[in-house]
């Protein structure tokens, strides 16, 4: 074998190796039943491009103007494979100036990595707290549950406990509490237009006045 066609060999078997990889970690794509076109002509176009190839649709996708999402019945609703087919016969009419048939998004949760032998808030806690905040040197009668009856029910503050199927300690609100972070004088701000701000756990402590400081921040 000349020299030249072994090192491309090895460079397509090297890339055919990434490839695999890739789609081991990632997983296979997954093809809908829908898609997304940009079509000159307004709604009475989609909908005439929508009727002649088979498709329904579903009207404009969002504030996106001539933006429309069409979808396919005799189509199946998930496939490894993309319809091409379908693609290219949309893909050939003048009025479509784009078009992208949609797959399923994976959605992966997020996770802090940690990087220290002691966990970074322990580690700040430690610094920054005096001993006197301790309540366990204090008391020795403290209940590290706060006396809340909901809290053996919040299994995002102490999940990593054996009976729940997650890890997120990274919060390590139990170390906090001991050593005195009881969340007082604490300002969160939570940009949720859904939030009651008449609710009675609420509306003692809700500070409207921050309100139009973050609107201007985000505009």
């Amino acid at each position: 074998m000349p020299p030249a066609i072994g090192v491309l060999a090895l460079f397509t078997a090297a890339l055919c190796a990434v490839n695999l990889r890739t789609v081991a970690a990632d997983g296979p794509r997954i093809y809908r039943n829908e898609w997304a076109l940009h079509v000159e002509g307004g709604t009475e176009a989609a909908n005439r491009l929508a009727l002649k190839h088979g498709f329904i649709n579903k009207g404009q996708i969002g504030s996106l103007a001539d933006h429309y999402l069409f979808v396919h019945r005799r189509t199946w609703k998930r496939s490894l494979r993309s319809s091409s087919h379908r693609h290219a016969s949309l893909q050939r009419e003048p009025e479509v100036r784009w078009l992208q048939q949609q797959v399923v998004k994976r959605r992966v949760k997020r996770r802090v990595k940690r990087v220290y032998s002691m966990n970074p808030w322990e580690m700040r806690l430690q610094q920054s707290s005096p001993q006197v905040n301790n309540p366990t040197q204090q008391d020795n009668h403290w209940d590290p549950h706060f006396n809340d009856d909901k809290w053996d029910k919040m299994w995002y503050l102490h999940c990593d406990r054996a009976e729940f199927a997650c890890q997120s300690s990274d919060m390590n609100v139990e170390a906090a509490w001991k050593k005195g972070y009881t969340g007082k004088g604490v300002v969160v701000s939570i940009l949720d237009d859904g939030i009651e701000t008449d609710h009675p756990d609420l509306a003692g402590n809700y500070v409207s006045c921050f309100l139009s400081l973050f609107y201007a921040d985000i505009n």
